[in-house]
């Protein structure tokens, strides 16, 4: 009878030890889940999305996008190696994220050797035109560091614009946070008349940021669709 009081205990002890075991298996496996979803989607997106909301699309009626890229990327990268080309880029927009990590300001996506992010959303800031200009122009100032660095003399080109904007989740299984609307697509051209080593904001993102900064324009973008918006080249001053 003693022999089997104290196999039945050693056997119910060992079942606890198993469910202690699973239970933190479990739990390392949701923190390593949770960690995922943090680094995909902003903090607040990522708690929507536990708390059950699966049709996560908002309206913001001012935020600032910005869009930056390496100025002529394809010449320079023609002749590297692939590995070559994603370590540069690499270290590159790891340098970006830290400081939009610091600034507050939201990543939305890289395409290729293009750098997508936003001011102001998820959570609305009244200052997000100006916390884009310090941003925009960290980001060059770092990348003017990172030439000696680098294998080749990257130097990157940035638009911005402000105005209303949507987002939200798209897909189901590789989801991500987006953004869109015609403030994306003028931001978007912006960059693209833009010049090397400088932050080209429309007359939209300047009227927000009062004095703090020299500007040199107007200078006049045309968008696809045929309009014509004045757009200032926006530096510090000195």
């Amino acid at each position: 009878i003693l022999r089997a009081r104290i196999g039945a205990v050693l056997r119910r002890h060992s079942l606890r030890a198993l469910e202690n075991e699973y239970l933190g298996k479990i739990e390392n496996e949701k923190r390593h889940s949770e960690n995922l979803l943090r680094n995909v989607l902003p903090a607040e997106i990522a708690t929507r999305l536990r708390n059950g909301e699966s049709n996560i699309a908002d309206h913001f009626e001012d935020a600032t996008v910005i869009f930056a890229d390496v100025v002529g990327f394809g010449k320079i990268t023609a002749r590297m190696k692939a590995f070559e080309i994603v370590a540069c880029l690499n270290q590159l927009f790891s340098e970006f994220d830290k400081l939009a990590e610091d600034a507050g300001i939201e990543k939305i996506k890289t395409i290729g050797d293009n750098y997508m992010a936003v001011s102001g959303l998820p959570t609305p800031r009244p200052n997000h035109a100006r916390l884009a200009a310090k941003f925009v122009l960290d980001m060059v100032a770092a990348t003017a560091r990172l030439r000696s660095r680098l294998p080749v003399p990257f130097t990157i080109r940035v638009g911005l614009h402000s105005g209303p904007v949507m987002a939200g989740v798209i897909g189901t299984r590789k989801f991500a946070y987006d953004v869109w609307g015609d403030t994306v697509n003028i931001a978007a051209r912006m960059e693209g008349a833009s010049e090397p080593n400088r932050v080209l904001a429309s007359a939209a993102s300047v009227k927000a940021l009062g004095d703090e900064y020299t500007l040199d324009g107007p200078r006049n973008v045309d968008t696809k669709e045929g309009r014509v918006l004045e757009a200032f080249f926006v530096s510090r001053k000195s």
